[in-house]
């Protein structure tokens, strides 16, 4: 399975219990600003873990530090 997106999927999946779920036709940009209205105590974890989440995703990739922080930052994440 892709790392990146299991990692991102975990942190979509702890907000999703919070009653915070993504609809379908969100992505990731436009999630994260819905969480940042609904939550803006949450705002600036979920807009660092989403623009590393999108830059090693649709970005030109990263390095494996980046997907480390990634994967450190959503294990991390316990809104």
């Amino acid at each position: 399975p892709d790392a990146v997106l299991k990692s991102y999927l975990i942190f979509c999946a702890r907000l999703g219990r919070l009653g915070l779920a993504r609809k379908l036709s969100q992505g990731p940009l436009d999630y994260a600003s819905m969480i940042a209205a609904l939550r803006p105590d949450l705002q600036t974890k979920v807009f660092e873990i989403t623009e590393l989440y999108v830059q090693l995703r649709y970005g030109r990739g990263g390095n494996h530090e980046d997907l480390k922080r990634l994967k450190a930052m959503v294990r991390q994440f316990n809104p």
